[in-house]
Formats: structure tokens, C-alpha cells, sequence
């Protein structure tokens, strides 16, 4: 028996983070394997962007403007693109996360 995995990528969203300076959890980081692209925004309760990156490996550290930001839930939205089968398919993960003080 031969058991072959094809997994063409793998993104996981935590659900909330701690940002306390406490070295646990401080920041919000989504893991990634195999994306081809990936854009991750968040948004506070009023639609204002409070962090955007374009590399899967930046961390948001709960901060907007240089100042912390209220503990609460936040959206997030990330656009992503893999290849499976040498196609190249798009996708849109879209969510909430908490932040707790």
C-alpha cells in the first residue's frame, strides 16, 4: 500500500493573541507552507486597515500608529494563491480574531 498526501498548501488563523510583552503569544501570525502570494489585512470594528503585510512571515503586534490598540475582536482577510496540478488557484480566508489584554 502506498499512501500519497498531495497537500498543495497549508494556512492555518489562529484565533486570538495576547500581545503583553510577556514573550507568550505576543504577536498574530498566520502559518504558512507552499503560497505563491499572499496579502493579510486586519480591521478593527470600524473598517479602519490597522495592519497589512505581503509576507507570510510578519507578525502583527497588536499595535496601530505606533500606539496598542484596544483589547477586542478584529477582522482579518487574507488573499492567497498556490498551485495545484500546475494551475494557479486563488483564494480568499477571511475571519476574526480576538485580542486580549
Amino acid at each position: 500500500i502506498n499512501i500519497i498526501e498531495d497537500c498543495p498548501y497549508y494556512i492555518w488563523v489562529p484565533n486570538s493573541f495576547t500581545p503583553n510583552n510577556d514573550g507568550k503569544n505576543d504577536e498574530f501570525k498566520i502559518v504558512t507552507e507552499n503560497l505563491e502570494s499572499y496579502q493579510l489585512m486586519i480591521f478593527n470594528r470600524w473598517g479602519e486597515l490597522v495592519f497589512q503585510s505581503n509576507i507570510s512571515t510578519n507578525a502583527w503586534n497588536g499595535t496601530f500608529k505606533g500606539k496598542e490598540v484596544a483589547e477586542g475582536i478584529y477582522t482579518y482577510r487574507v488573499k492567497f494563491s498556490y498551485y495545484e496540478q500546475k494551475n494557479l488557484v486563488n483564494k480568499i480566508k477571511s475571519g476574526s480574531i480576538r485580542l486580549v489584554k
